[in-house]
Order: structure tokens, then C-alpha cells, then sequence
């Protein structure tokens, strides 16, 4: 039997502890897709509001979807998005305002394409920061108002709603376990350059029968603040 030096044994433990760990991260497939669901808080900005009484707050929402990668090296990867985002804000009005609280939700069909970066590509946590263009397509909008004199919320169709929405969007993302890159968890902000009102011919909050309108004549100026947390899965 081959005896070994007690002095020896601290390195031949540390040696085989070594070898049974995993090598690093595992080469990335070329093309990858993956789904991701998320929980946003949007905001708005712009000078469209300046009724009396009614100041402006954030709106939660629901973001989910599709990613498609393309990993032109370990850490530059191309992955365009095809997104359904909820945006919008809400009101919250004073005791003497005309409504007590209404909530703006805007619903988009979104399609970022994100620039990626793997900062730690051959460690075991991996984190991946992101930025790039989106554009996106209203498929609904609805206010809900609060009514001092109504039991019941009442919705309206926004009538001067933009078809199509654009803006940036950046974010980090970290992978988890990182040498198999099944799971992510990622925090993102989107910010939308265009105007999400045109021009109205009422001012500021108008409340009709069956429709409204939001901003004042000629001076629709409306943006985007969207901030997400989303959880993901990809998939080879």
C-alpha cells in the first residue's frame, strides 16, 4: 500500500476538489431563444395635462414575451424581442377635483433589438448589460375614472391615442446557473422619444359620453417611462 505524508495531504484534497468542480462556462450555442415574464411601473411626462386639481402618479403593468440571440462571440450577442407591454399613468385628484382618481393603460405589441454584453463570460455569475432601439404598436387603450358621484368606475376609449410608439431601452441581466444559462433575472428602463398623444381639439382631461381626450390643442407632448423586473427562461 503507497503511505502519503500527512504535510501532502492538504494539497492533494485541494487538487481533487479542484478537478471535481466545473471547468466555466460552457461554450454558447450560436442562436438561442427564450421566454420572459415581468412586472413594470410606467410614468409619463410632456406637457399635455394641466387641469386643476389632478396630479399624475405611476400605473402597474404586466410585460411578457419572446427573446431570439444571436451570439456573434462569447460576450457580444444581437437579441431582437417580440414584447406585449402594458404603459400608461394614472391621476389622483384633490377633494374639490372633477374625478377622484383615473388610470391611463396603454396596451403595445413591442419589438426591441438589443446590443448585449457578457462582462464575465468563463465565470460561473454571469451578468450581461443591454441597450438598443424599440418600436411597438398600440393594440388597446382604456381610461378607468373614479366618478365622486358614481359607485362604480366607468372606461372610456382615448381618442387621441398615436398608433405607434419609439424608444430606447436598457438593462443589465444576470443568468443563473451561469455555466448552464437556463434561468435570468434581468432590470430594465425604456424610455419612448416619440409622443404617445397627438394633438387634441379639447383641453387637457376631457370626459365625454363614450370617448376621451388627453392633452391640450397643438402642444401634445407625452412620453414613456417604463421600468421592468422580469424573470426568464432560455431555451436551445
Amino acid at each position: 500500500m503507497i503511505r502519503i505524508p500527512i504535510r501532502h495531504t492538504p494539497w492533494l484534497v485541494t487538487l481533487a476538489l479542484l478537478a471535481a468542480m466545473p471547468a466555466g462556462a460552457a461554450k454558447k450555442a450560436r442562436f438561442e431563444y427564450g421566454l420572459t415574464l415581468g412586472y413594470s411601473i410606467s410614468a409619463a411626462t410632456g406637457n399635455y395635462v394641466g387641469q386643476e386639481g389632478l396630479s399624475r402618479n405611476m400605473n402597474p403593468g404586466l410585460t411578457g414575451g419572446v427573446q431570439f440571440t444571436w451570439n456573434a462571440t462569447q460576450q457580444f450577442s444581437l437579441q431582437p424581442e417580440l414584447l406585449y407591454r402594458m404603459k400608461g399613468y394614472g391621476y389622483t385628484g384633490s377633494a374639490d377635483a372633477p374625478v377622484e382618481s383615473a388610470s391611463l393603460l396603454l396596451t403595445y405589441i413591442e419589438l426591441p433589438v438589443l446590443g448585449q454584453y457578457d462582462l464575465w463570460p468563463d465565470r460561473h455569475t454571469s451578468a450581461v448589460l443591454f441597450a438598443g432601439p424599440s418600436v411597438a404598436v398600440l393594440v388597446g387603450d382604456q381610461l378607468t375614472v373614479e366618478f365622486p358621484t358614481r359607485r362604480r368606475d366607468k372606461t372610456f376609449d382615448i381618442e387621441n391615442t398615436n398608433l405607434f410608439d419609439a424608444g430606447v431601452v436598457l438593462g443589465v441581466r444576470f443568468r443563473f446557473p451561469a455555466y448552464n444559462d437556463t434561468g435570468f433575472f434581468e432590470l430594465r428602463y425604456m424610455t419612448s422619444f416619440t409622443s404617445f398623444l397627438s394633438d387634441s381639439d379639447r383641453p387637457y382631461l376631457y370626459i365625454g359620453p363614450e370617448a376621451a381626450s388627453i392633452g391640450a390643442p397643438g402642444s401634445a407632448s407625452a412620453h414613456h417611462h417604463v421600468f421592468t423586473a422580469a424573470f426568464g427562461l432560455s431555451l436551445y
